[in-house]
């Protein structure tokens, strides 16, 4: 599982990110959006959406990371310490990796915002990286699990009617075991 992650979280670094200043309308807003990372802006999504390069041939879960947005927020010149007001354990997280990867205690005014991630109306993760250095680190939204599981959940407008014929083939299929105790009682009045 844990190969699976680093594929892709791959994935998403082999996105072009798209430029802050194709999206001078909305700077404002992605900002906001940034430091607000619980909030939801999927008219903002479907601006940005339009414009990132996607190719599948270069992704090992195309059908994932062709749902991903990616915007170079390098030029933003955000650093680590923008993110402390109000402290947040999440980056304190992250301020921890730096401190011990780079073995540094001057890692909050030396680690840029490098890209912000989205999928659909939520931001998917930060890319941040140490000054002088190349290699960027993903790190994934902190509220990205809560909104998941908070999404309103699939509901049924009328329930599918019940048929002779629909539930012959059900049991041609999956044998009598499979009816419900409902599709029982259907039958039996039938």
């Amino acid at each position: 599982m844990e190969n699976s992650k680093t594929h892709l979280i791959n994935d998403f670094i082999l996105l072009k990110p798209i430029s802050v200043k194709e999206l001078q309308l909305y700077r404002s807003v992605i900002i906001d959006w940034i430091f607000n990372h619980h909030k939801k802006n999927e008219l903002v999504f479907k601006a940005i959406q339009f414009l990132q390069e996607f190719e599948a041939n270069k992704h090992r879960f195309p059908n994932f990371t062709s749902c991903v947005c990616v915007i170079n927020a390098f030029d933003l010149g955000f650093r680590l310490n923008d993110f402390f007001v109000p402290v947040n354990q999440k980056f304190e997280a992250i301020h921890q990796f730096f401190k011990t990867q780079y073995q540094t205690d001057d890692v909050l005014k030396s680690v840029n915002l490098t890209k912000v991630f989205f999928l659909d109306q939520f931001i998917l993760g930060f890319s941040f990286q140490m000054q002088k250095t190349k290699e960027e680190h993903f790190f994934w939204n902190m509220k990205l699990d809560e909104q998941l599981l908070l999404l309103d959940k699939i509901t049924f407008d009328a329930p599918i009617p019940l048929t002779v014929d629909s539930l012959l083939d059900k049991i041609n299929y999956n044998g009598i075991e499979s009816l419900t105790i409902e599709e029982m009682n259907f039958l039996s009045n039938q």
